[in-house]
């Protein structure tokens, strides 16, 4: 497996909306620069659907109906995340531990530079874990459910 990578939009709510998935080459010196200086949230979503589009080969597209394609339950693991929070895309990463910006380390700087203050929670995105409703897992297909630990 490669570097894994998900996206999320932030909703008005404060909830993570998932966007899609990609199973390589996710790092952030592997994701369109106009995806990353984004702030308008709409082109967000439309940039990142785009480019998950043309690697059809090994990204996953919440819009088309797919469904979350780990094993695990949320993005807490995975490689990169990418989140379109606060006006602007921030990335976490187990390995970091915590929110940097990701085009302060495309630049070539040092992760404990690209620190940010903020704080997430991942949407539970494995409906299997939950006794659910039709209705409530719809809704977890759809935005996942939110995860219970703040990072």
């Amino acid at each position: 497996m490669g570097t894994r990578a998900d996206f999320y939009l932030e909703r008005d709510d404060k909830r993570l909306m998932w966007i899609g998935s990609k199973a390589h080459d996710g790092s952030p010196w592997n994701i369109p620069t106009d995806v990353l200086i984004q702030i308008n949230p709409v082109m967000f979503e439309e940039l990142v659907t785009d480019f998950l589009l043309n690697h059809r080969d090994d990204s996953i597209i919440r819009q088309e109906g797919e469904r979350w394609p780990w094993p695990w339950s949320d993005s807490r693991i995975t490689d990169f995340s990418y989140i379109f929070m606060n006006n602007r895309v921030l990335a976490w990463s187990p390995k970091a531990g915590h929110l940097f910006d990701p085009l302060i380390i495309v630049q070539g700087d040092d992760l404990n530079y690209a620190s940010v203050p903020y704080q997430i929670k991942f949407p539970l995105m494995d409906p299997s874990l939950l006794k659910m409703s039709e209705e409530t897992m719809e809704l977890v297909n759809n935005y996942g459910s939110e995860s219970t630990e703040t990072l």
